[in-house]
């Protein structure tokens, strides 16, 4: 996921499950349903508490939970396996985990309090299909101006920037000063305390024998990626070394940070003999 945040699907409190038409019904159950992703607190930091709990509940009263698991894999930090005789759906061995039309919620419980997400944003299109997978990420926090930001983010970032907040006041759309990014791209890279040469770039310091050897500053909680062209816009993704791993590692699809540290890369020589390769880092 790249740190935009446009073409959004913004449901709050309660979705509707889409309608899956897929299988005829089979006996025993068919495959579980998956529903994962990322959940973010109001400043936009993936939860890092292991005793967080995540739980999807119908108005039937059914419900599934599990906890946070940080770090669970790149941008992800919980997973909800959904089975067909869970109960969710009105016959046990119906095709889908979730019942057609059948309305949910997902609820996530931090410490004593259970938060209703201010945004589950996420692609429907197989949600309750079995064997498939959902990827729902839930945003934490209060969005009074329902612009996709939570309001304690908008005011942190407008205290950085000198400026006093009122709801509306900010365009997610807009430049953050100094950056080159949006003020919604700033929220998912978790770099608007930082200084622009230190907050989301990826710095070339230099190429041994064809290898690039890049640097970039990762915030904990974050998964990264690097993607690579020899045309611009025909992007793909790119295995990478850190610095510190072992020699003979195997290269890397993806960095989760657990701390803010500056990370140091090698790629690999390019081996289609393009005189040129361009890079981009993507973040979580």
């Amino acid at each position: 996921m790249s740190p935009s945040l446009s073409n959004r699907l913004r449901k709050i409190g309660w979705v509707t499950a889409a309608l899956w038409t897929g299988a005829s019904q089979a006996f025993p159950p068919a495959p579980h349903h998956v529903v994962y992703g990322l959940v973010r607190d109001q400043i936009g930091n993936p939860l890092t508490s292991s005793t967080a709990q995540v739980t999807l509940a119908v108005d039937s009263g059914t419900s599934l939970s599990d906890l946070v698991v940080p770090n669970m894999g790149p941008g992800m930090n919980y997973r909800l396996q959904i089975p067909m005789d869970s109960g969710l759906t009105i016959d046990l061995y119906q095709p889908s985990a979730l019942v057609p039309a059948v309305p949910f919620k997902i609820t996530v419980k931090v410490g004593s309090v259970n938060y209703v997400p201010m945004e589950m944003k996420g692609d429907y299109a197989v949600l309750g299909a079995p064997g498939e997978s959902t990827r729902i990420d839930l945003t934490l926090g209060v969005d009074s101006d329902n612009d996709g930001l939570p309001d304690a983010w908008e005011q942190a970032a407008f205290r950085q920037l000198g400026k006093v907040w009122r709801a509306g006041a900010l365009n997610p759309n807009a430049m953050f000063p100094g950056t080159g990014l949006t003020f919604a791209q700033v929220y998912v890279a978790g770099t608007y305390t930082y200084a622009p040469k230190d907050g989301f770039v990826l710095n070339l310091m230099g190429v041994t024998e064809g290898r690039a050897q890049m640097a970039f500053t990762a915030v904990k909680g974050r998964s990264y990626t690097i993607e690579s062209a020899s045309v611009l816009g025909k992007w793909s993704g790119t295995s990478f070394r850190l610095q510190t791993d072992a020699v003979g590692t195997a290269l890397r699809s993806s960095f989760q940070a657990t701390a803010t540290a500056k990370i140091n890369v090698e790629v690999p020589a390019d081996s289609t003999g393009q005189p040129a390769r361009f890079y981009r880092l993507l973040v979580d």
